[in-house]
């Protein structure tokens, strides 16, 4: 279940970097609705039981702030 959720919200950071469809309205229609998706999902893991302390979604949220370690840096 984790996994899937992660590669849900991989997808969505990729569609709102690159869009796709066939014209520029559908694109779009495509990268607004990537961008309310993700904040849904990042929504979704803040309030998340399951979610909240678990090292790999936070990397995903953070990825500056967490190290490999799973400590977070002073930067």
């Amino acid at each position: 279940m984790k996994a899937n959720t992660i590669r849900l919200y991989k997808h969505f950071c990729e569609m709102i970097e690159n869009p796709k469809g066939n014209d520029s309205q559908e694109r779009a229609s495509c990268k607004s609705l990537a961008i309310k998706n993700k904040a849904d999902m990042e929504e979704h893991f803040k309030k998340g039981k399951k979610y909240r302390d678990d090292p790999e979604i936070q990397a995903l949220l953070n990825p500056k702030e967490v190290k490999e370690s799973g400590k977070k840096s002073k930067g």
